[in-house]
């Protein structure tokens, strides 16, 4: 499994019939069709961009085709302009280097074993 960062635009045009009703519905829709990837742990995190409903997500999944997919299986797809991020791990980033830490004080305390 990789990570993969998403960025989604979400663009309703304001000439949706029944713009309100409409909007929510699609809303309640969308957050359904989420949960899927959420509870499977594929769709990890969310952020909100203040003021918008525009996201950026981090995914866990097989390639970005699966990350595709999921989006075009979303009730707002159509309004979604979504860009995928394929990220690789940095030596820097402080999970990686705490378990580095960890793996290193183990080794020193068991006497190298």
């Amino acid at each position: 499994m990789s990570e993969f960062l998403t960025h989604m635009i979400l663009s309703i045009p304001p000439d949706l019939p029944d713009y309100d009703n409409a909007v929510q519905k699609l809303l309640d829709q969308e957050a359904e069709a989420a949960r899927r990837y959420l509870d499977e742990g594929s769709f990890t995190r969310v952020w909100r961009e203040p003021g918008t409903r525009n996201h950026w997500a981090l995914w866990t999944a097989p390639d970005a085709d699966f990350i595709h997919r999921a989006y075009a299986s979303f009730p707002l797809f159509r309004y979604m302009q979504v860009e995928v991020h394929a990220l690789a791990l940095n030596t820097n980033d402080p999970p990686t280097r705490r378990a580095r830490e960890a793996e290193a004080f183990h080794r020193a305390s068991h006497g190298g074993h």
